[in-house]
């Protein structure tokens, strides 16, 4: 069927099951957990680190919620479609259908943009505990003070092939600047002065800007590097992904994610649904009639907020 003998049902039927095909990209997929939210202002107090098992010693020792914590408000946003009534009424050849598919993944595109825009601004925002959540003085009760925010000089890394710049690495370069970006995740430790992140299964997510990307993929799958030897993440088992996330505008820098933890580095939250809503104004309208055009309206509640800065690390090549 023609969206030429379409009503206003067929085609709010046709944008629904088009928003139910769509998915957020990978780094939206690892990197958040999903809050359905009630209300203009939620706040997140459980983020942080759970207690351990500890010897029954004079009693339980309960552990309440931190007084830290996140309010993440919810925003709403919109996207809308003007079709013209004389271009649906002659639309044969299927280009206002792709157009209404195309609309509805942007919605969902949207998401990817939210969580570019955490990762871009994680030097200058803060996070639960009062830092920025890429910052060089996290600090929690006994975890003494900690960074997630590190400064790699290529230079000074081992390699026996030509060395590249911090805008294009050489592969070895880049394969050890992610290693030191892990090292650095491994070795954060909770409020009590225990490892935190010592329940990995070695996945972890790097998010890196375009120029960087064939350095960062090359350092993660090839298995010899520049020298010819033998590449340590490909025999290490570490399950790295490489994300290229064009929206980011650094050149000499990447972030690097745990990715195999309950509780992801963001926080997606949103009202009714992760779906928009739809609305649609059609045939008979007052928009109809002084314009001669259909409007379809997406809408959705939503937002994105920092988590966990523990399973997250900035390497700033140097």
């Amino acid at each position: 069927m023609s969206l030429s003998t379409m009503g206003s049902r067929e085609i709010i039927g046709l944008t629904y099951h088009a928003l139910s095909e769509q998915k957020v990209n990978v780094a939206v997929s690892q990197l958040t957990m999903p809050f359905l939210s009630n209300q203009e202002i939620e706040t997140y107090k459980w983020i942080s680190s759970s207690p351990m098992l500890r010897e029954w010693v004079g009693g339980r020792n309960a552990k309440s919620f931190t007084s830290q914590g996140i309010d993440l408000k919810s925003k709403l946003f919109e996207s809308t479609l003007a079709i013209d009534i004389d271009d649906l009424r002659r639309e044969k050849s299927g280009q206002l259908e792709l157009r209404i598919t195309q609309h509805a993944s942007s919605s969902f595109r949207h998401w990817n943009k939210l969580v570019s825009q955490l990762i871009q601004q994680g030097e200058t925002k803060i996070c639960y505990d009062g830092s920025y959540f890429f910052d060089t003085d996290h600090q929690e009760g006994d975890s003494g003070l900690q960074s997630n925010s590190i400064s790699v000089d290529i230079s000074s890394l081992p390699i026996s092939g030509s060395p590249g710049s911090t805008t294009s690495p050489a592969t070895e370069q880049a394969e050890g600047a992610i290693l030191k970006g892990i090292e650095q995740i491994m070795g954060f430790k909770n409020d009590v002065g225990e490892p935190i992140n010592d329940d990995t299964d070695g996945s972890f997510l790097v998010v890196c800007p375009l120029n960087l990307y064939r350095s960062c993929v090359t350092a993660t799958t090839s298995p010899v590097v520049d020298s010819g030897k033998t590449n340590p993440i490909v025999t290490s088992g570490l399950n790295i992904q490489v994300f290229p996330d064009k929206r980011l505008s650094w050149t000499d820098k990447f972030a690097i994610f745990k990715t195999d933890s309950v509780v992801k580095p963001f926080l997606r939250q949103f009202e009714i649904s992760e779906m928009p809503q739809i609305s649609y104004i059609g045939a008979g309208s007052e928009e109809e009639f002084k314009n001669r055009r259909h409007l379809l309206g997406l809408s959705s509640i939503r937002n994105v907020g920092y988590a966990l800065w523990q399973n997250a690390c900035l390497v700033t090549l140097s």
